[in-house]
């Protein structure tokens, strides 16, 4: 009776090797990665310092930037965009060399809609924070409210336990709650 059951078998001695063993680099960042037909290179920080920049200068603003209005930007380069893929479908029945340009155009105006949504994404994130804050007091309030109706249902259970203890004639226990 001293062998002992091994539900699973031993390892093989080799095992030990694996505690000399790293794990694998991490990828380095790929300079060929591009949103648009622009790279983008590393960090966020450097995309958007990059998509400023390239806005401006390169590709060309296509909306006001001092504007505070997000929606009616949008909305107009939204029905800039259907107008321009229009032409291009008119374009392409008519003229098809003609329609490089338009492409540019459709490009730029995607690349505009595409940095004002980022723009706009601070702003959302503070909303979004914001409504859920408001949810959760709210919901602290409502566990609140219930604690505090179940704190009154235990204190009128035990006032109505000591007047009936007091009825029978024994003497109810010290007990009290608060809070």
């Amino acid at each position: 009776m001293d062998e002992v059951h091994v539900s699973w078998p031993l390892p093989p001695e080799h095992y030990k090797l694996a505690a000399s063993l790293s794990p694998p680099p991490f990828p380095k960042e790929s300079p060929d990665l591009a949103v648009y037909g622009t790279p983008v290179f590393g960090s966020y920080q450097k995309e958007l310092e990059m998509l400023e920049e390239g806005l401006d200068t390169v590709i060309g603003l296509l909306y006001d930037k001092k504007s505070q209005d997000f929606k009616e930007d949008l909305k107009k380069l939204n029905m800039s965009l259907m107008f321009t893929n229009y032409e291009l479908l008119d374009i392409l029945v008519r003229n098809p060399e003609k329609h490089p340009e338009l492409e540019q155009h459709i490009q730029k105006i995607l690349f505009n809609m595409h940095h004002l949504l980022n723009s706009y994404r601070p702003h959302q994130a503070r909303e979004s924070l914001i409504i859920a804050m408001e949810q959760q007091i709210e919901r602290r309030k409502k566990l609140l409210l219930d604690v505090s109706q179940n704190l009154e249902d235990v204190q009128s259970s035990l006032g109505t336990a000591q007047s009936d203890l007091m009825r029978i004639n024994l003497e109810p226990p010290e007990l009290s709650i608060s809070l």
